[in-house]
């Protein structure tokens, strides 16, 4: 206080909690990653990143070919190609936080089993006993997988006769086997798909009279 006679002047001395005036403190974000525990190689699915309240930014993904996503009103989705190999994949989700939310991070475990095909058989030519034939082959994975490799074998029976034809190679998942003449009667050719480290083996069984 302010007085004529300096001498009655005093202080009040005054304490400023600045601590007051300071921003908050980022919030903690609590992060779920979800997604099916197995899939079947060549099928592919979704895994779908969960975070509390309407939080937004961007997460960094590692584990996939995705390498970013975008949080939208505390949900992100990101794919998982039908190509990643058979195995466990550990699929990490690293939020880097922004001025209102700490960084988080979270992960999610799929497991890739080997997948299925399909063997399908066409004769382009059929054999007789006076004329080689021609027999083409087809493998086939899940609806919008890339074609199989591998190999394949063709193995003809007619009661004790066996005739077996050396294996080849697909290419682009196709395949044509030239077949020699063979003696009348009826014939089981049996196609064989090798399989490989994604795909399981398949056989299909074709008649020839």
């Amino acid at each position: 206080h302010t007085h004529s006679n300096t001498t009655q002047d005093t202080e009040t001395p005054v304490t400023i909690d600045w601590s007051a005036l300071a921003a908050p403190a980022p919030a903690t974000v609590s992060l779920t990653a979800q997604g099916p525990a197995k899939l079947a190689f060549g099928k592919g699915g979704t895994a779908t990143l969960t975070a509390e309240g309407t939080t937004t930014g961007d997460v960094t993904v590692t584990g996939l070919p995705t390498t970013k996503v975008s949080l939208q009103a505390g949900k992100a989705t990101v794919a998982l190609p039908w190509s990643l190999a058979t195995g466990k994949h550990t699929i990490t989700f690293n939020y880097a936080g922004d001025t209102s939310h700490q960084a988080a991070k979270a992960t999610y475990v799929v497991t890739i089993t080997k997948g299925t095909v399909g063997v399908a058989t066409t004769w382009v030519k059929v054999p007789t006993s006076k004329k080689a034939g021609t027999l083409a082959v087809t493998v086939a994975g899940p609806r919008g997988a890339g074609a199989p490799n591998g190999r394949v074998t063709v193995t003809l029976v007619k009661g004790r006769t066996k005739v077996t034809i050396k294996g080849k190679a697909l290419n682009h998942g196709a395949v044509r086997f030239a077949v020699g003449r063979l003696a009348k009667g009826r014939w089981t050719a049996t196609v064989t798909y090798a399989g490989t480290a994604n795909y399981n083996k398949a056989t299909k069984k074709v008649t020839l009279r």
